[in-house]
């Protein structure tokens, strides 16, 4: 299921073309299916907007994450007058990359008043 049209993407202020996002939209999507474990469809006419919102914002994130791999695979700082460069393992750069869009959805869905994201920890 797609959260979010290009149409919708577009008026919320997305830049990517249309054939762009024909590419992260489903992905965001689908990263959205994973994250509520599967969930979210089942909600998707009451939380419309909020689905909505996380979708065009991870789809933008996920773009620049792959962008960033490409142009400095794992580069976490660089020092410029000691020319220092530090690097992220890939387990930590995955780490990373998931926190960014489970963060997304999570700020998206604000109270998360339908468990979309409960783990079954307290």
């Amino acid at each position: 299921m797609l959260y979010c049209d290009y149409d919708t993407y577009s008026a919320m202020g997305g830049t990517m073309s249309a054939e762009q996002y024909g590419l992260w939209g489903p992905r965001a999507s689908r990263k959205i299916d994973e994250l509520a474990l599967g969930r979210a469809e089942g909600h998707a006419a009451d939380l419309k907007t909020e689905l909505e919102d996380a979708c065009s914002q991870m789809a933008d994130a996920m773009l620049r994450l792959a962008a960033a791999k490409i142009a400095a695979p794992g580069l976490s700082s660089v020092n410029v007058d000691g020319y220092i460069e530090s690097y992220m393992n890939p387990t930590e750069l995955a780490r990373t990359a998931g926190h960014t869009l489970y963060s997304i959805l999570s700020d998206a869905l604000g109270p998360d008043r339908y468990g979309l994201l409960y783990r079954g920890m307290c």
